[in-house]
């Protein structure tokens, strides 16, 4: 077939050949050119080119697994421009007239077509045969399920995600022929060749997931059921080929439909049996899951020990009732071990049923020892906490063994799995046995703290081999909390020290119960850390460390157990030398927890750090005010019009002026921060300080500062916009103005204490400080110039004594409060201001004297023109020209009800000025 593609591709290239030849000269009959039947001949004269290339190779290289597909992948890219030709060669064809030019035209364009049709009839056969190649390769593969197979990695929970995702896929593009063959048989096209490359990476994934169980009853379901589906996809791409060959078959398309229904039903069984086979792959996996659920429990169970609260359920309860039971149930688990061990040599079902097995005497087990360890009563509450030690040793090392005895089934005895998989079991044997003990001896004061400490230091011998692993840590953790773990080894060295001293079994219990806590954390912890860190070189050194106090720290507990045995002065002096050595490797792993945080890290409660913060905190907050400014428009301002600024209004002066200080205290805020930066770099301040220290309080004022010209830009924002929206008034604006520039010395100043003068950080500071006084002082001026007499309100005909009874009280009411605020304002700038809220109080105090004070000129003066319009044109208060004196008309001496409601209201003004009735001059 390989041949007979060749062949094909060599008569096309001829008669290709020739046709474009003809075709140049028939182009020539036409003086203005043809220029799209041009571009087809320098299109498929490249393609003629490279598909007689490939023939070559693949006949000069027969034995070349590149040959064929290159030849393939040339011919099918040849069909497109070749076909083009055909079609523009006819059309050209109609255009010229009889001639020896059109007849060797028409000529090469027949043998050209029937040698196109030709080639693509061995391309449909070569895809279709290569397809059912890869097809029948994969399904061969399947055998190799009956050898190991070297796992990638991947547990079986991705591979079956893979697996299913690959399956479906191929179900999907099966119904599509399906539906295809009954509709438009014409369109089905390369969807069954699509098919091949699918299931090949079908039959991949499943290689990887069951070829380690090939002989488990699922595993063979599975197998069988992806070879079925193997099969009937093979006969799809055959029905599918003889369909191109003669599509006007209808036996042909009802073959085609038929065997892309079997493929769609085989997927169905395919993911059932995948199903199945997960299922019983998860069974090891759940198992292990158990067995740590257990250990967890029994973790908290040790919780309650240890705070004095475990007591038995029924009183008189003692524990030999219990140990007979827990010695049984103990030798029962250690027959579940040997099973699992011959598990791993031998079926998958021997090996599941051991594991199951042994999680259910294992719980049983673990009841047996809670329910032991309460009757012991919380008097004896070390040995309680040790005894429950040595249940959570057996479940957590259970539950490691069967992971690896899944790891290690079907493995030759020399395979590294086998071996970890013993030495996990020898760590279970060793646990079991040491309940053996814990249960003959936990009754016996003086045995049991030895009994603790070997207990313990066999569980840290385990955590060291753990920790020494190639495993990856299955949970994360962070260098501070390494410093936690780290320091607690200090306090279990300490413990380790006064138990040695004072011999006491109670003392030497609970030190071996504290230092395998101590221990196990700090190994998971530095593991964890160590392998988040990105620093190699810290890394190694943290990992290091970790095995060196852990080592120290076990020999440490055996040190003390000599000394318990064999008290003598020797002994307690090398207690002495083994804890000095974990101090200093406390000290070393102390620095180590510093550099596996890396040049990034900071410390959050570093006062320098809060002062960068607070900084960059107050810039944000000014740029936000003023983007929150700029949105501003006064409500006179007519849209789209340019105003120049000798034509702005006071409101647009109030808008333009508060822009530009609320920028500048942006840049006065990041010019700070520069300058902080600055100060830590040449020494002057100290790069890490403590709260309370000569920096941190410099920082912490640092901090205040800024807040206050934050907090000044924001009212001073708020007051411009009350002002532009005529809900405010000047006076406001103005304090708020003048209390920026304060904040603002207020923060250079404080930068002058520490910084040098001339520094360019300084620099920025002052040309910052700078921009916002003269912007302060130019919007002060606007608003100042802006404070015009307010318009006299309309005359209205009202008593003329009830008026000024009023007015003339609102003169002396306004004086008292002006009085009143002028000392409260003098107060306030007597005190230190020290927080934001001082500052906006003294800028409320100084706005309410400016206001108080230009209400008290406006009321003074209508008083005035009050007095001005009664004797102005009152014949009453007229002056005689010819002598000059005081001519009082003659007037009622009756008081009407209105004039007794003005005396009394003038009485309690306190202001009468005027008395009422007859004359008495």
């Amino acid at each position: 077939m390989a041949d007979q593609l060749g062949l094909s591709a060599k008569k096309a290239v001829i008669a290709t050949t020739e046709c474009i030849n003809e075709s140049k000269k028939a182009l020539g009959q036409f003086p203005g050119g043809h220029r799209e039947m041009e571009d087809s001949l320098t299109s498929i004269s490249d393609a003629v080119s490279k598909l007689d290339k490939s023939a070559d190779y693949f006949f000069q290289n027969p034995s070349s697994e590149a040959g064929y597909p290159h030849l393939l992948e040339s011919a099918d890219q040849f069909l497109g421009p070749s076909n083009r030709l055909v079609g523009q060669a006819t059309s050209l064809l109609g255009q010229l007239t009889s001639s020896k030019i059109s007849q060797r035209l028409l000529d090469t364009s027949e043998d050209m077509e029937a040698a196109v049709k030709d080639l693509s009839t061995q391309i449909t056969n070569s895809e279709s045969i290569v397809a059912m190649n890869v097809v029948q390769s994969a399904t061969n593969e399947l055998n190799v399920l009956k050898s190991p197979i070297t796992n990638t990695g991947e547990d079986f929970s991705t591979l079956k995600v893979k697996m299913i995702n690959s399956t479906k896929e191929i179900y999907k593009i099966s119904q599509e022929i399906l539906v295809k063959s009954r509709t438009e048989p014409e369109k089905i096209g390369s969807l069954p060749v699509k098919l091949a490359s699918l299931y090949e990476s079908l039959v991949e994934d499943v290689k990887i997931a069951l070829g380690n169980d090939a002989e488990d009853e699922t595993s063979k379901d599975a197998t069988l059921w992806v070879e079925n589906l193997g099969q009937s996809i093979m006969k799809l791409i055959e029905y599918t080929r003889d369909h191109k060959m003669d599509p006007d078959s209808a036996s042909i398309v009802m073959d085609v439909g038929k065997n892309a229904q079997y493929v769609g039903e085989n997927c169905v069984k395919v993911l059932t049996a995948l199903n199945a086979a997960s299922k019983r792959a998860q069974v090891l996996d759940n198992v292990s899951s158990e067995l740590s659920g257990l250990a967890s429990d029994l973790e908290t169970t040790i919780m309650f020990a240890s705070a004095g609260t475990m007591n038995p359920e029924t009183e008189g309860e003692s524990f030999a009732d219990h140990r007979e039971n827990i010695l049984k149930s103990a030798q029962v688990l250690v027959k579940d071990i040997k099973d699992i061990l011959t598990g791993t040599t031998s079926s998958k079902e021997q090996l599941i049923k051991a594991a199951e097995n042994s999680v259910t005497n294992t719980t049983k087990l673990c009841e047996e020892v809670k329910t032991g360890a309460a009757s012991l009563t919380s008097e004896n509450q070390q040995a309680q906490v040790m005894l429950l030690n040595t249940m959570k040793d057996v479940s957590a090392s259970l539950g490691d063994l069967i992971i690896n005895s899944k790891k290690a089934h079907g493995k030759p005895v020399d395979h590294p799995a086998m071996l970890e998989m013993k030495t996990k079991a020898k760590n279970v044997v060793t646990n079991v046995t040491h309940i053996l003990k814990t249960v003959k001896t936990v009754e016996d004061e003086n045995s049991r703290g030895t009994r603790a400490i070997e207990s313990a230091i066999e569980a840290i011998g385990q955590e060291i081999e753990s920790f020494n692993s190639s495993e990856e840590p299955k949970a994360s953790s962070t260098p501070e909390d390494l410093m936690r773990a780290n320091r607690a080894m200090t306090q279990a060295t300490s413990k380790a020290v006064s138990a040695s001293n004072s011999g006491k079994q109670e003392d030497i219990i609970a030190v071996a119960n504290l230092g395998r806590k101590v221990i196990s954390e700090l190994l998971t912890t530095c593991k964890a850390a160590a392998f988040a860190s990105e620093n190699v070189e810290a890394k190694d050194e943290a990992l290091q460390n970790g095995y060196e106090l852990a080592s120290q720290y076990q020999n440490l507990l055996n040190q003390v157990m000599v000394g318990v045995k064999h008290p003598s002065k020797e002994s307690k002096e090398e207690v002495m030398n083994i804890s000095r050595k974990i101090a200093q490797t406390v000290t070393k792993m102390a620095k180590l927890s510093e550099k596996l945080k890396g040049g990034d890290w900071v410390d959050p409660d570093d006062p320098m750090l809060i002062a960068e913060n607070e900084l960059l905190s107050a810039a944000q907050s000014i740029e936000k005010a003023a983007k929150r400014l700029a949105t501003l428009r006064p409500k006179k301002e007519i849209s789209g019009q340019a105003t120049s600024d000798e034509d702005m209004t006071f409101d647009d002066l109030i808008i333009e002026s508060a822009k530009s200080i609320a920028n500048a205290s942006s840049s006065l805020i990041k010019a700070a921060s520069e300058a902080q930066k600055e100060l830590v770099a040449q020494g002057k301040v100290q790069k890490k300080t403590l709260k309370g220290s000569e920096d941190g309080q410099w920082s912490e004022g640092l901090v205040s500062a800024a807040k206050m010209v934050a907090s000044a830009t924001h009212s001073l924002c708020e007051a411009a916009n009350s002002l532009v929206q005529g809900e405010g008034e000047e006076e406001h604006l103005i304090a708020a103005a003048k209390q920026v520039s304060k904040s603002t010395a207020q923060l250079f100043l404080a930068f002058k204490v520490k910084a040098d003068i001339n520094s360019t950080a300084m620099e920025g500071l002052k040309t910052a400080s700078n921009a916002i006084k003269k912007a302060t002082d130019e919007l002060v001026k606007a608003a100042q110039a802006s404070i015009q007499e307010e318009p006299a309100a309309p005359a209205v005909k009202v008593d003329i004594f009830k008026e000024r009874i009023e007015a003339e009280a609102r003169v002396l009411k306004l004086e008292k409060e002006l009085r009143e605020a002028k000392n409260r304002e003098k107060q306030m700038a007597q005190t230190p201001q020290r927080s934001v809220g001082d500052i906006k109080r003294a800028r409320d105090a100084e706005a309410k004297v400016l206001k108080l004070g230009k209400q008290l000129e406006e009321a003074q003066n209508y008083v005035q023109r009050l007095n001005k319009k009664q004797y102005e044109g009152n014949e009453m208060y007229s002056v005689s020209e010819d002598s000059g004196d005081l001519l009082v008309a003659e007037r009622s001496t009756m008081i009407t009800n209105r004039d007794r409601k003005s005396i009394r209201a003038l009485n309690n003004a306190g202001n009468v000025r005027y008395l009422l009735g007859t004359d008495t001059e």
